[in-house]
């Protein structure tokens, strides 16, 4: 059950976030990266669960950057 809430909370997240950026003319991934590097935050503890996050909608972009995120946190280098 917390599993199938957490999709459609992550959906939902998603989906104002992007409304959002193309509302006031961002590009979503761009400006997900910057805002990373410039609050020098480690939003990924390890596993990203690739196909939930379908589920909730991502685009293949996204979910190449996560994978990309994921990738970087296993070869131990700060994931931006």
């Amino acid at each position: 059950i917390i599993y199938r809430d957490e999709v459609g909370h992550v959906a939902i997240g998603n989906h104002w976030y992007q409304h959002l950026c193309c509302e006031r003319g961002l590009e979503p991934v761009g400006l997900f990266r910057s805002l990373i590097a410039r609050y020098d935050m480690f939003i990924f503890r390890g596993y990203v669960n690739i196909e939930a996050r379908e589920r909730a909608g991502f685009s293949r972009f996204e979910l190449d950057m996560l994978e990309d995120f994921e990738k970087s946190l296993k070869q131990g280098k700060k994931a931006v």
